[in-house]
């Protein structure tokens, strides 16, 4: 597992990349969920007891998606999450 710092939208976010190729996002003191690669999207899945793991967002980066787990996606993250769906 490797840790670093990531600035995106505004937040400062720590990153945990996980041996699966995962990566896990926290944002202050609070665990925000997990960001999965899946054919070169990033998948934003909620990792709060109230998400129950639901995916929320599908977005072009990292920094992208960890602002969607913060509740402040970019504009075209939005844009490309509806062009997924």
């Amino acid at each position: 597992m490797r840790t670093a710092w990531m600035q995106s939208c505004g937040q400062r976010y720590l990153v945990e990349r996980f041996d699966d190729g995962s990566f896990g996002i926290t944002l202050g003191d609070d665990f925000l969920g997990f960001v999965l690669r899946v054919d070169g999207d990033y998948l934003a899945i909620d990792g709060t007891e109230a998400g129950e793991g639901g995916v929320v967002a599908a977005t072009r980066t990292l920094g992208e998606a960890a602002a969607a787990l913060a509740g402040t996606p970019a504009d075209h993250s939005r844009a490309h999450l509806a062009a997924v769906a």
